[in-house]
């Protein structure tokens, strides 16, 4: 195990840049901002060598590699989690476009299942600090686009718990409030759905002094007389794949 705090900074970074070269430069101004010490260069260099004989001792072999005047850390596809839900997210988004939700779906649960805590957590760097954001914001659409697989695939009632708690969660996220209004007519539940949108403005006005966005007042305004889309019919509880429940909130990435 790696205690050291640079040493885990270092580290941090070169997995957020696995396969990429990052310059000894970048490390250094990563560890100690603008004013680092003269030997700072060489504190680097000796932290790379205690990594290299860490990663060497748990059975990884060599994996960083000296480039020019920077170092990589060389991993393959499959062995980091994040890169894993990339791709599944990808495959994902592709399968939903091309009007194939139930591969659609798969693929999303698959990434998020990946979804086991917060990025890098304790580790104190502002390059890990600023992806942390970017990888949740990630999730966040991953969910999403999950959703609206399942949408179409009918699991309207299925959803309508799970998209109430990210409601809660996100109270200023329009894509969740819409889901959670179209789900909720889909069963039925017109008034609620109406509802739903009226708290959202509330809060839209309270916090930012303007009204939720034209996307979401037109779905109001459909449900509002009768014309939203009803949805597809469900086709039973097979239609809803492995699991059947909907993505969990919260949580993150290892590294």
């Amino acid at each position: 195990m790696i205690t050291a705090r640079r040493q885990q900074v270092l580290l941090a970074v070169l997995l957020l840049n696995a396969n990429r070269v990052v310059p000894l430069d970048s490390l250094v101004d990563e560890l100690w901002g603008s004013a680092p010490p003269a030997t700072a260069r060489a504190q680097v260099q000796t932290c790379v060598s205690a990594l290299r004989r860490g990663l060497s001792h748990t059975g990884l072999g060599e994996r960083i590699r000296t480039r020019g005047v920077g170092y990589a850390l060389e991993l393959a596809p499959e062995e980091l989690d994040l890169k894993v839900f990339e791709r599944l997210l990808g495959q994902g988004r592709e399968a939903l476009a091309a009007g194939r939700p139930q591969a659609a779906r798969t693929a999303f649960r698959e990434a998020l299942a990946l979804w086991r805590g917060e990025l890098l957590t304790g580790i104190d760097s502002r390059a890990v600090r600023a992806h942390r954001i970017r990888v949740a914001e990630r999730r966040t659409e991953a969910v999403e686009d999950c959703i609206e697989a399942e949408l179409r695939l009918g699991l309207h009632r299925e959803l309508v718990g799970e998209l109430s708690a990210l409601v809660d969660e996100y109270p200023l996220r329009e894509r969740f409030v819409a889901q959670l209004m179209t789900a909720l007519y889909r069963c039925g539940r017109r008034v609620e759905a109406l509802a739903a949108y009226r708290r959202v403005r509330e809060t839209f006005v309270e916090e930012l002094g303007l009204d939720p966005g034209p996307a979401l007042f037109r779905l109001h305004q459909e449900i509002l007389t009768g014309r939203a889309d009803p949805g597809p019919v469900p086709a039973g509880p097979a239609s809803a794949g492995p699991g059947g429940e909907a993505p969990a909130a919260g949580g993150g990435l290892p590294g």
